[in-house]
């Protein structure tokens, strides 16, 4: 059987998961996410808040980034 793994992930160990969260942690102080051409267009802060609106107003939610 072929080793996709290496192939893949390389030959590194993964990080430890608790690390991991610590670094998540870390940046979520002072990451922030910004805007996009979607939310732009349809005037709203978030793709949840677009989603809301959507189902507000009977309609299927249809989106897909590419």
């Amino acid at each position: 059987m072929i080793d996709l793994r290496s192939k893949v992930l390389g030959d590194q160990a993964l990080p430890d998961v608790s690390e991991l969260i610590q670094q998540g942690r870390e940046k979520a102080a002072y990451w922030t996410v910004g805007s996009c051409a979607f939310l732009e267009h349809y005037g709203v802060s978030s793709e949840f808040e677009y989603k809301k609106n959507s189902i507000l107003q009977g309609r299927v939610m249809r989106h897909a980034q590419i």
